[in-house]
């Protein structure tokens, strides 16, 4: 993706989710989704990202954190429905689920 490969850095992004969801990781199984959205609209080929985030499921440990990362994605679902979904919308709630495992207690406030 890096070196502007984008069909072949989204056929192996997808490759990568199907075999994370098969092994049942949640949480990596929703950052590849996140990842592989993002790479799909920089390419241009946004019809996919609403399916693919429509049911994007997280597990966290705590109440705080699940709490937290449902506010991400409840914004991100609310993006996507008023056809908001950018690069940088998708990047800001996948690099914010990513950190939410090292700083548990992250609130989530939505992008300007």
């Amino acid at each position: 993706m890096a070196g502007g490969d984008f069909r072949n850095g989204i056929e192996q992004l997808d490759r990568v989710r199907v075999e994370f969801e098969a092994l049942g990781v949640v949480n990596d199984s929703a950052l590849v989704r996140l990842e592989l959205a993002e790479a799909l609209l920089v390419a241009n080929r946004p019809s996919r990202v609403p399916d693919l985030l429509r049911n994007i499921i997280v597990s966290f440990a705590s109440e705080g954190m699940m709490r937290n990362a449902n506010m991400a994605l409840a914004f991100l679902k609310e993006a996507l429905q008023k056809r908001r979904a950018s690069v940088r919308v998708v990047r800001y709630v996948r690099e914010y689920l990513e950190e939410l495992s090292s700083r548990p207690s992250a609130t989530f406030i939505p992008p300007r």
